[in-house]
């Protein structure tokens, strides 16, 4: 299933306060699957370098990894597994791991501006599929990334220059995946991460027929 994502915001052009929330549904809105929240908020305009009023930073930016737990109509819930955040004071960041967020999803599209204290403030939320969430060497190194593990059974060369790679998991369970010939076994690893539709949590570790743990630049023996 495609990648889909869901952004919702506020800009308030009082406070100079801008907030932008995130979930990015790697494969796809259903239960069981893999979600990323994102939440960035910051003061921009000429009152930049002033910090926010509610916690003292002038950029707060969180990131979590969880699974969707359950979708009743419009309304998603979720099950967070880590969180992680960034505070940016006086120009200074501080990275440490953070409460996940609170409340549920409501799949309610908006686009309305309207005036608060003779200032505009301006809501949106939708659907916006070309979203990316940048995650910055910090958050994965607060936020622990699981290992799905896979040993080469064996491999054959087939047409168009590919070559056929059986593989072995830890639990027994057997898969193949296609990569060129001559690919380096971080191809391999991307390969098996798309079939097994793994997200940015998890790391592939691909082992040789031997036992060998193979690094993302060695070459296939193929």
């Amino acid at each position: 299933m495609a990648r889909v994502a869901w952004v919702a915001g506020q800009i308030d052009y009082d406070t100079t306060l801008r907030i932008q929330r995130a979930w990015v549904f790697p494969h796809g809105l259903q239960v069981g699957r893999q979600v990323l929240h994102y939440r960035n908020k910051d003061k921009y305009g000429r009152f930049r370098p002033c910090p926010c009023p509610e916690d003292g930073t002038s950029a707060n930016r969180t990131w979590v990894i969880g699974e969707v737990a359950g979708i009743e109509g419009d309304t998603v819930t979720f099950a967070w597994f880590r969180a992680a955040g960034e505070y940016l004071m006086w120009g200074k960041a501080y990275w440490s791991e953070c409460p996940p967020p609170t409340g549920d999803l409501l799949l309610q599209e908006d686009a309305d501006e309207y005036r608060v204290r003779g200032f505009f403030r301006h809501n949106f939320a939708g659907w916006n599929d070309e979203f990316e969430i940048e995650w910055p060497e910090e958050v994965g190194a607060l936020i622990p990334t699981h290992t799905f593990v896979v040993t080469v059974a064996s491999h054959a060369a087939i047409a168009d220059g590919k070559v056929r790679v059986a593989l072995i998991t830890m639990s027994g369970d057997k898969l193949e995946v296609q990569v060129d010939q001559g690919a380096s076994a971080g191809a391999l690893m991307e390969a098996v991460a798309i079939q097994r539709q793994l997200g940015a949590s998890v790391r592939v570790c691909v082992m040789s027929s031997d036992g060998v743990v193979m690094e993302r630049g060695s070459a296939l023996p193929c």
